[in-house]
């Protein structure tokens, strides 16, 4: 949770532990099991994908692996207060990577000329909560939405959807900025998209059927995960198109996956992680030294970027608790875009 010292914990029961973190343990503060929308009670489908608070903590938002996303008050409990995304059984098999992110605007964040940027994220006083989700909305579709909580009622509005052209999306990931959204497609790019203005900045070649999408803290650099190399996974890379789906690829090893690192500013690669076990989620640390990798076995495992990776991560990172602004100074344009 955002700024106690607490971990909340969801099952595939729908019932989502509070733990206080100790120094040595963690104890159970409270347990909860998740309210459903009245019209979903006959769906016995609870497996929680991801879960994110608000700034002020008044707020979480719930993604289920079925593809519903649910806002829930956390004052003294987690009362439903609706669904963001009710794509329910259609989208959430589509989804192979992200379901949903929340982006809050901090109001220090001001322009040259003193006013706030994209201040409709911003709640106007105390008692109201303002965010932005984005969920998946189609096949190829990121979609935007400005969700409001006011008087323990939710509010919504489109704001803005976010296209690829070619092949569907498998994830995505806002940028540390705030300022862009990068959305991996199956047909091996991914797209770089102005959040403000809806602009496709560029696009990045990664190999066939990657999946997921993870920005390190710095914005530097964003990793993604994909089968096992082949030429069938590559062939978008090396200009050799051939189709994927032959006989003698091992079924098993396609629950093998391996990492990729890029830089986002280069479109180079940076660095990669072979054949691990599956891994189902990716998140780096907060300093952005360590990338841990989880698979739905309950394996989990650390890996340490590089000395050379580090100095650079660490050094942006810096800058930015200086000045909240430094990315406004290095707006991302792609080459060839």
């Amino acid at each position: 949770m955002p700024r106690k010292q607490h971990l909340a914990v969801a099952d595939n029961r729908g019932d989502l532990r509070v733990f206080e973190l100790g120094r040595d343990e963690a104890n159970l503060l409270a347990t909860h099991h998740l309210q459903r929308s009245p019209d979903l009670l006959g769906d016995t489908t609870t497996v929680v994908h991801s879960l994110f608070f608000t700034q002020d903590e008044h707020v979480a938002v719930i993604s289920f692996n079925t593809g519903l996303i649910s806002a829930y008050d956390v004052r003294g409990g987690f009362t439903w207060l609706g669904d963001v995304e009710k794509q329910v059984s259609r989208l959430g098999q589509l989804s192979a990577g992200t379901m949903a992110r929340v982006l809050e605007r901090d109001d220090s964040r001001v322009d040259l000329n003193g006013s706030h940027l994209l201040s409709q994220f911003s709640a106007k006083n105390p008692q109201e909560t303002k965010f932005s989700v984005f969920s998946l909305r189609g096949p190829n579709c990121v979609r935007q939405l400005i969700v409001e909580v006011r008087d323990n009622k939710m509010f919504m509005t489109p704001l803005a959807q976010f296209f690829i052209d070619e092949g569907k999306v498998s994830g995505f990931d806002i940028h540390p900025s705030k300022d862009y959204i990068l959305i991996t497609s199956s047909r091996g790019k991914v797209y770089l998209f102005r959040i403000d203005t809806g602009e496709l900045r560029g696009t990045i070649d990664v190999p066939l059927h990657a999946q997921g999408c993870l920005i390190d803290p710095s914005g530097l650099y964003f990793v993604v995960k994909v089968p096992p190399f082949s030429p069938k996974h590559t062939s978008n890379l090396t200009n050799r198109h051939e189709s994927f789906g032959s006989t003698s690829i091992n079924e098993r090893d396609l629950c093998r996956t391996t990492i990729l690192m890029y830089e986002l500013g280069t479109r180079k690669l940076g660095a990669e992680v072979h054949s691990i076990f599956d891994i189902t989620e990716m998140s780096f640390s907060a300093d952005g030294r360590y990338l841990a990798l989880g698979s739905s076995r309950g394996s989990v495992s650390i890996w340490a970027l590089g000395d050379h990776l580090f100095r650079s991560v660490n050094e942006v990172i810096q800058r930015m608790r200086e000045r909240p602004d430094f990315w406004c100074n290095f707006p991302i344009f792609l080459p060839d875009h």
